[in-house]
């Protein structure tokens, strides 16, 4: 789109320069900012092609860089309603692994102490016990932060998708008036093709929300069976 709405501005700046009010300058420099548009987008081109050559790679077909990919699924209203932090957080912390290793590590440091000789030996023990205690502890407050943290990214980023969704209502109905007015011949075709611009990085935008507020709900979804990445 950012190409399409260069050519049309090159067009325009041509006319202009043919009628003396622009500088050949002026010109020449738009022109090189399209070319390097242009650029970039036969580099995004390469990028996309390699990302899908991996991940058919990764599904186990042959690497053609050629894949056609189907939308993600989308986080429901009632997938959100069912987010219960206390639960959840339990369930999470229930299914932690590392939480697990550093209690036990904890109980087995408790028996040590317990089994130790008195004296130098079973002070050491003592200390050994009460800093794998403050391990678990340390982790426990770790986990309780990062899994809030996940916690309040889903309603975030579900704030985020509804004012894109609100914003794509608007340019739908802009474009809709566009499209009225380019027909009674009161704007031009390149304001026309400026507001469907504007409706397609509207729709580009709701896209990419509903794909951040999937991230973040599988995420959420991972650390309650006891997955935190960090």
């Amino acid at each position: 789109r950012g190409l399409a709405a260069l050519d049309r501005s090159v067009s325009e700046m041509e006319l202009r320069y043919g009628l003396g009010q622009v500088s050949e300058l002026t010109l020449l420099n738009l022109k090189n900012t399209r070319s390097q548009t242009a650029s970039g987008l036969d580099s995004l081109r390469v990028q996309i092609e390699s990302l899908k050559a991996q991940l058919q790679a990764m599904i186990g077909e042959t690497p053609t860089g050629t894949l056609t990919l189907l939308a993600l699924p989308a986080v429901t209203d009632d997938e959100i309603g069912a987010m219960d932090y206390d639960t959840d957080l339990a369930a999470a912390k229930e299914a932690s692994l590392a939480l697990y290793q550093k209690n036990e590590a904890a109980e087995d440091a408790q028996e040590d102490w317990k089994d130790a000789d008195a004296g130098y030996q079973k002070e050491m023990a003592r200390h050994t016990y009460q800093a794998a205690v403050y391990t678990y502890q340390a982790a426990v407050q770790s986990l309780e932060l990062d899994f809030g943290t996940l916690y309040r990214a889903v309603g975030d980023k579900r704030q985020v998708l509804s004012a894109a969704q609100d914003a794509l209502a608007y340019e739908e109905k802009a474009c809709a008036a566009a499209e009225k007015k380019y027909e009674l011949g009161m704007i031009s075709a390149s304001a026309l093709a400026d507001a469907q611009d504007a409706l397609a990085a509207a729709q580009d935008t709701v896209t990419s929300a509903e794909s951040d507020l999937l991230s973040a709900y599988n995420a959420y979804q991972w650390a309650v069976r006891g997955t935190i990445a960090g």
